[in-house]
C-alpha cells in the first residue's frame, strides 16, 4: 500500500512528547511539532494550542469530553483518569466507572498541522450511548470569527475559528455531527444511537482539530446556476483555510491507488446493452481492442446479460451465465486476453431491480431483517444495522467479487441505511439508525477492500450523500454529478468533448476547494457522454476538434482517465493511439504529482481562465485552460497563489501543444519569474496548455524563448532555423545569450530580420508568408456605423451588426482532406442526428463530427438565471438570446440555423453558402442580448499547414480580440461578518411520507415575501437530490413545498432536508435542516 502525500507542510518533524508539574500539583502534558502544539491537562482537558504557523496561542478556559448514556452523565469535567500512557506522538487517558471503561486517546503525527482526539468504550453491561460532546472549549480570548461548514451534500465538514492571523479548524469524522459555536468557543456533539453489548468495543470518530496561518486570499464558489446547492460554500474562506482541510481530509481517506489507471466506463458508452450475438459482440470486441491499443487497465461493463440477484441458495450476482461459449462470457474473456480487467457497474440506472442497491427487497422471507416504522410495519428494504443481515450482505458481495475475479465494484445509489427504523434488535436505538448504518457503509467497502486488496471502488451518489465522510475507501467520485450536459453545469463550447470536458473541470474544482477532497480520487470521464437507450452507431462519430483537449483536461483533475467513449477503430482518429499513449505515459510518470494539484484563476468561467497547478520542492506542473472562442490572458502569482514555496528564480517550459521544450515569454516579455512576482499569459481560444515548472539556470549557449526552433551563435551574428508558424501571423520571441555581446545580424530560417537588445537578450517580430486563415470574426459594425466592441458590452434590446471577412482559396482543400474514413458510411446519419429530436442524438451537436464542413458558430455566455435555473426541469431552454437572423452575402439563410441549446450556441453549416477567395459579408440580427453575452462568432474548418517561410519585415500584424477577465458581472455578496440573510424562525413538515404518499413541509421567515428572493429546499431521496422551489401561501403566511418521496429501491435515503432562504440583498440565511419520516405500507 502506497502511503498517501501529505503535501502541505513539507518539513520531517517527529512529535514531541513531554510533561512538567505546577506547584500546586496539577500536571500539564504536551504533544508538539513544527506546525502546532498542543498543551493537555492531567485531566485530559486542551489548556492551549501554540499555532506555530501564525505565531499565535489560543488559551482555553474549558474542555471536556461527555458521554451521555440512559444511566446518566459521565465526563472528565471533574473525573480524573485511573492512567495515563505516554507515547512519542499519543496521549492515552484510561478511565475506569461502574458500568465501562473509557479510553480518550490524543494523536499528533509528525508532519500534520492538526491533532486527532477520539473515545473509546468497553461496556460493563448492555449500554444505550444515546449522545458524545467534545467541549465546549470555551477560549480565554475571543475569536474574530466563528463560520460553520457544510459541503456537498449538506454534511457538516468543518467549523473555522479565525484570530488575526490564524486560526482552528476542527470537526468531527462523521456526517451527523452538530456544532454549537461562537466567537468565544465551540462544542462538537453527535448521537451513536446505539445499543452495545457487554464487552462490544465502541471506538468514537475522531475529532480533528488544526491549525493554518492566513494568506489573506478568501474564495467562494461562483454561484452559477447549478443543479445541486454547494453547501456552505457561498461563505467566503481563507486559502489556506482550503488548503488546511485539503490536507487534513487526504489524511482522512488516505487513497490507496499506486499508479495512474485508465479506465473505460461503459455506463456512458453507446454499447449495445445485453448483447446478445455476434452483431452486438462486435461492437465490444471492437472497443476492447481500441482500449488495448491505448495501453487500457480496466473496463467498467454495464449489464451483459440478465443477472439475478443472492438469495439464501444462490449466496452471489450470477453476473455472467454458466455458458462459456455465451456472448458475455466471450466479451469478458477477450479482455482478459488483452491484459484488462473488469468489473460491473450494478446500479438502479441498468438491470437496477437486480442489482445491488440496499434499497432492494433482498430476501423478502427475512422480516427480522427489513427497516421497521414506529408502528411495527415493515419496510420491503432490509436496515444494514441488523448484523444478520450485514453479515450475509458483505459475503455475497465479496463471493461475487471472487468468484468472477472482478477488479471494481460499486452502489448507485444506496449501500446501505438503518434511518428510518425502530427496530432496536437492530442494535440502535428507535428511529436512531442513521449513524450506525453509515458506519455500517464505511465498514462495508472497507472489509471489501481487505478481503479483496486489490479491488476499485467507484463511488456515486450514496457516497457522496455523507460528503467527506461518505467516501472513505472510495477509489473515485462522481464529483457532483454525473456531467452529462443535459443534467449538469453548461459551457459556451460547441466541441461536443470539450462541452463535457469544461463541466467536468469546473466539478472538479469546486470538489477540490470547496469539499476539499485529493485529486486522486476526481471524476475524470473523457469524450463526450450520453445517457439513455442509444443508437449503437453514436462510436463511430468521433469529435476530431476537442477528443484532445478532453484527455488534457481528465489528467489535468484525477488520478485516473475514464474514456466514457471509445472510436469504433482506432484508425478512425489520426493520431489517436500515439496521443494516448505519450500522455499516459507522462501521467504515470509524474503520478507522485497529483496529490499536489491546486486548482487556481476562476472556476471555468465564460471569458476567463482556470489553472491547476502540480508543484512539490520547487518543481511541477501547471496546467492552463482557455474553453472560450478568443484568446483569454490569466494573471497569477509564482508563488504562494500555484502553491510554491521555495524561494528562487523560475521558467516555464511548454510540454503542451509545443513538445520541443519551449521556454515560455509571458505576455509582458519575461521569461524569469522571481518567487512572489506576477506573470500573465496568453491561452490561445479554445485550448490549453501543459507547462512545466523549474528553477531558472544560467544558459551555456544561446535559447530561443517563446517559440520552437534553434540558435547558435556565429561570431557577432545569431543565426535562427527550424522556427515554424501559421501563415500571415506574427510573432513576438527572444533569443537569451549567455552573456551580454554585441550582435550585429540576426537571421531567422535564412532571413535577415530587424532586432533590438536589453542586456543579453535579443528582441525580434516576425512575420510568416502567405495569407491569412481568418477563423475569429472580430469586426462588427452596428446599423449606426460604429464599431460594436465585445466581448464586455451593454445590454441590448435589438441588434443588428455586420461584418466582411476573407475566406481563404485553400479552404475547400483543408475540407476535402479532412474527410473521416468512414465519410461514405457515417456523413448522412450524422447530419441526420443534428436535426434529430430524438432522444439518443440530442445531448450533442456533432460539428465537430464532420469536419469536412465548414461551420460558422455564434456563442453567447450564459445569463445568470436564479436559484430556480435548476430547480424545475432539467432539460428546458437556457437560450435566452431570441430572434436570431443571418444574412450571408445579401441572402436570408435562417432556415439554416441551429442552436445548441446545452452551450448556449448557434451553429450553421455554411460550406455551401459562401464564396472562396474573395470577401464575404455576414448580418446578424437578435433581440433581447444581456451584458456580455456576444462571444463573437467564429469560424470551424481544419487547421492549416504551417510554413516556414518569413517575410523581411513584419507587414499587417492581426490582433485578434482577447478577453481579459470574466464575463460574468460580479454578484452581490451571499455573505457578510456581522450581517445576518433571512431567518428562518421555523420549518415542519406536515406529515410522514410513504410510497406514492406525499406531504408538504411549511416554513416560516421573520421577513415579509417582498424581502425575499428565493426559498428553496435541497433533499436527498425526495425522490433524488436536487433543489425545490417554495411559493408564498398568502392565506397561511408561510412559505410552501411538496415533498414527493422517491421509490424506496431506487433512492439514498435521508432522514433530513434543508432549507434556506436568500434576501433581496442576496445574503443567504443559515441551513435550516428539517427531519422528515417514513411510514411503511
Amino acid at each position: 500500500m502506497k502511503k498517501p502525500i501529505i503535501f502541505f507542510f513539507t518539513i520531517v518533524f517527529i512529535p514531541l512528547f513531554f510533561s512538567c508539574e505546577k506547584l500546586d500539583g496539577t500536571r500539564f502534558y504536551y504533544l508538539s511539532n513544527n506546525n502546532i502544539k498542543i498543551t493537555i491537562s492531567n485531566a485530559g482537558k486542551i489548556v492551549s494550542i501554540d499555532n506555530r504557523l501564525s505565531s499565535e496561542k489560543y488559551d482555553f478556559l474549558s474542555d471536556q469530553f461527555e458521554l451521555e448514556t440512559e444511566e446518566g452523565i459521565i465526563s472528565n469535567l471533574k473525573d480524573l483518569p485511573v492512567k495515563i500512557k505516554e507515547k512519542s506522538n499519543s496521549l492515552i487517558y484510561l478511565f475506569n466507572y461502574q458500568n465501562l471503561h473509557l479510553e480518550l486517546k490524543y494523536n499528533l503525527e509528525p508532519n500534520n498541522n492538526f491533532f486527532k482526539r477520539t473515545l473509546r468504550i468497553v461496556p460493563k453491561t448492555s449500554l444505550r450511548l444515546a449522545n458524545i460532546k467534545f467541549g465546549k472549549s470555551q477560549l480565554s480570548f475571543p475569536a474574530n470569527e466563528a463560520i460553520h461548514y457544510l459541503t456537498f451534500w449538506m454534511s457538516p465538514t468543518v467549523e473555522f475559528i479565525r484570530f488575526n492571523k490564524g486560526g482552528i479548524f476542527t470537526g468531527i469524522e462523521n456526517p451527523f455531527y452538530r456544532a454549537d459555536l461562537n466567537e468565544n468557543g465551540f462544542l462538537l456533539s453527535f448521537e451513536p444511537g446505539l445499543i452495545l453489548k457487554s464487552s462490544e468495543e465502541y471506538l468514537s470518530e475522531a475529532q480533528f482539530i488544526g491549525v493554518y496561518k492566513k494568506s489573506g486570499i478568501l474564495v467562494e464558489d461562483s454561484n452559477r446556476p447549478f443543479r445541486f446547492v454547494n453547501g456552505s460554500a457561498h461563505i467566503p474562506i481563507d486559502l489556506n483555510e482550503s488548503r488546511a482541510m485539503r490536507s487534513y481530509a487526504l489524511d482522512y481517506l488516505s487513497p490507496t491507488q499506486e499508479d495512474f489507471l485508465n479506465i473505460n466506463y461503459q455506463f456512458f458508452h453507446p454499447l449495445p446493452q445485453m448483447p446478445k450475438n455476434d452483431d452486438d459482440k462486435l461492437y465490444f470486441m471492437k472497443t476492447i481492442d481500441t482500449f488495448a491499443e491505448i495501453d487500457g487497465d480496466m473496463i467498467i461493463f454495464k449489464p451483459l446479460h440478465p443477472y439475478k440477484k443472492p438469495d439464501l441458495e444462490t449466496q452471489y450476482w450470477n453476473v455472467l451465465p454458466e455458458d462459456e461459449t455465451s456472448t458475455a462470457r466471450e466479451i469478458v474473456d477477450y479482455a482478459k486476453q488483452k491484459g484488462i480487467s473488469y468489473g460491473f457497474y450494478m446500479g438502479i440506472a441498468a438491470h437496477g431491480k437486480e442489482g445491488n442497491s440496499a434499497g432492494l427487497s433482498f430476501l423478502p422471507e427475512k422480516k427480522s431483517w427489513k427497516k421497521m416504522d414506529s408502528k411495527g410495519r415493515r419496510a420491503t428494504d432490509n436496515c444494514i444495522g441488523n448484523d444478520d443481515f450485514f453479515e450475509w450482505y458483505l459475503k455475497v458481495q465479496d463471493n461475487t467479487i471472487k468468484r468472477y475475479g472482478l477488479s471494481n465494484w460499486s452502489w448507485d445509489p444506496n449501500m446501505g441505511s438503518a434511518m428510518n427504523c425502530h427496530d432496536e434488535s437492530h442494535g440502535h436505538i428507535a428511529d436512531k439508525g442513521a449513524y450506525k448504518g453509515w458506519r455500517r457503509c464505511v465498514q462495508l467497502k472497507g472489509d471489501l477492500k481487505k478481503l479483496n486488496p486489490d479491488l476499485f471502488i467507484q463511488g456515486f451518489y450514496g457516497d457522496k450523500h455523507f460528503g467527506l465522510w461518505g467516501l472513505k475507501y472510495t477509489d473515485q467520485h462522481e464529483v457532483y454529478s454525473e456531467q452529462t450536459a443535459i443534467v449538469s453545469t453548461l459551457h459556451p463550447q460547441i466541441n461536443d468533448d470539450a462541452q463535457n470536458s469544461d463541466g467536468l473541470r469546473f466539478q472538479n474544482y469546486w470538489a477540490m476547494r470547496f469539499r476539499f477532497l485529493p485529486t486522486i480520487i476526481g471524476h475524470s470521464l473523457v469524450h463526450r457522454m450520453s445517457e439513455g437507450n442509444f443508437d449503437r452507431e453514436l462510436i463511430k462519430a468521433w469529435d476530431y476538434n476537442g477528443w484532445k483537449y478532453s484527455l488534457m483536461s481528465s489528467l489535468a483533475v484525477s488520478g485516473s482517465v475514464m474514456p466514457a467513449i471509445l472510436p469504433y477503430e482506432s484508425n478512425m482518429v489520426p493520431g489517436y493511439k500515439e496521443f494516448y499513449k505519450k500522455w499516459l505515459n507522462w501521467a504515470k510518470d509524474t503520478f507522485d504529482y497529483v496529490n499536489y494539484t491546486e486548482p487556481f484563476g476562476e472556476q471555468v468561467e465564460p471569458g476567463s481562465i482556470d489553472g491547476y497547478a502540480r508543484i512539490k520542492d520547487g518543481h511541477g506542473f501547471i496546467f492552463l485552460f482557455n474553453g472560450n472562442p478568443r484568446p483569454s490572458t490569466i494573471t497569477f502569482e509564482v508563488g504562494l497563489e500555484i502553491n510554491l514555496k521555495v524561494n528562487g528564480d523560475y521558467e516555464f517550459i511548454e510540454l503542451y501543444p509545443s513538445d520541443m521544450g519551449k521556454t515560455i515569454l509571458d505576455d509582458d516579455g519575461n521569461s524569469i519569474f522571481p518567487y512572489g512576482e506576477k506573470t500573465t499569459i496568453t491561452i490561445p481560444a479554445n485550448s490549453c496548455k501543459l507547462l512545466e515548472l523549474r528553477p531558472y539556470k544560467d544558459v551555456k549557449s544561446p535559447l530561443l524563448l517563446g517559440i520552437d526552433g534553434q540558435a547558435i551563435l556565429q561570431k557577432d551574428q545569431v543565426v535562427i532555423t527550424g522556427v515554424n508558424g501559421k501563415p500571415g501571423h506574427s510573432y513576438l520571441f527572444k533569443v537569451r545569450l549567455p552573456k551580454a555581446k554585441k550582435i550585429k545580424t540576426v537571421k531567422v530560417n535564412g532571413v535577415e530580420q530587424d532586432f533590438s537588445i536589453i542586456d543579453n537578450e535579443i528582441i525580434v517580430n516576425i512575420q510568416f508568408s502567405g495569407d491569412i486563415y481568418n477563423r475569429l470574426l472580430d469586426n462588427w459594425i452596428k446599423s449606426d456605423e460604429s464599431i460594436f466592441l465585445f466581448p464586455y458590452h451593454k445590454a441590448e434590446k435589438s441588434l443588428t451588426v455586420n461584418t466582411t471577412f476573407l475566406i481563404n482559396k485553400e479552404i475547400p482543400n483543408l475540407l476535402k482532406y479532412a474527410k473521416p474514413n468512414n465519410f461514405k458510411e457515417m456523413s448522412s446519419k450524422i447530419s441526420a442526428w443534428q436535426k434529430s429530436d430524438e432522444y439518443s442524438y440530442t445531448y450533442h451537436n456533432f460539428v465537430s463530427s464532420r469536419p469536412d464542413r465548414l461551420w460558422l458558430i455564434i456563442p453567447f455566455s450564459f445569463r445568470c438565471l436564479g436559484q430556480d435555473h435548476f430547480n424545475e426541469a432539467i432539460n428546458h431552454e437556457h437560450q435566452k438570446v431570441k430572434n436570431l437572423k443571418i444574412i450571408i452575402n445579401s441572402k436570408e439563410v435562417n432556415e439554416f440555423i441551429q442552436n445548441d441549446n446545452k452551450s448556449h450556441t448557434y451553429f450553421m453549416d455554411i460550406t455551401d453558402l459562401i464564396e472562396y477567395g474573395v470577401e464575404n459579408t455576414v448580418q446578424l440580427s437578435m433581440n433581447d442580448l444581456g451584458i456580455n453575452e456576444f462571444m463573437g462568432p467564429y469560424l470551424i474548418y481544419p487547421e492549416e499547414e504551417w510554413t516556414n517561410k518569413i517575410l523581411s519585415k513584419p507587414q499587417n500584424t492581426y490582433n485578434p480580440v482577447v478577453y481579459t477577465k470574466s464575463l460574468i458581472p460580479m454578484r452581490s455578496p451571499r455573505y457578510l461578518k456581522g450581517k445576518s440573510g433571512p431567518l428562518i424562525t421555523n420549518a415542519r413538515v406536515v406529515d410522514n411520507v410513504s410510497e406514492g404518499r406525499n406531504t408538504q413541509i411549511e416554513v416560516s421567515l421573520d421577513l415579509p415575501p417582498d424581502k425575499i428572493n428565493s426559498v428553496t429546499y435541497s433533499h436527498s431521496g425526495f425522490p433524488w437530490m436536487g433543489k425545490v422551489s417554495f411559493k408564498y401561501n398568502h392565506e397561511k403566511k408561510l412559505w410552501v413545498a411538496d415533498i414527493i418521496p422517491g421509490e424506496r429501491w431506487k433512492i439514498q435515503e435521508s432522514e433530513y432536508i434543508y432549507v434556506w432562504a436568500v434576501g433581496k440583498n442576496g445574503l443567504y440565511s443559515e441551513f435550516y435542516p428539517v427531519k422528515i419520516g417514513w411510514d411503511f405500507k
